[in-house]
């Protein structure tokens, strides 16, 4: 019974995101099409200027 539960959920999840597709609320592909951006607080950020900072002083 708990592979049937199994299949049913996951079913129910692909039915939801296909219509999430189909409808547009869902977006694949890159963030920037998407109008996507993370938080301003977002520790992302962050790492990326430590990064861009580190590529610089080894000179890159």
């Amino acid at each position: 019974m708990l592979w049937r539960d199994s299949v049913v959920t996951e079913l129910a999840w692909l039915t939801e995101t296909l219509a999430d597709l189909k409808s547009g609320a869902l977006v694949v592909g890159d963030f920037d099409e998407a109008g996507w951006q993370p938080p301003a607080d977002d520790p992302g950020w962050q790492m990326n200027v430590d990064r861009e900072r580190y590529r610089a002083l080894l000179g890159r």
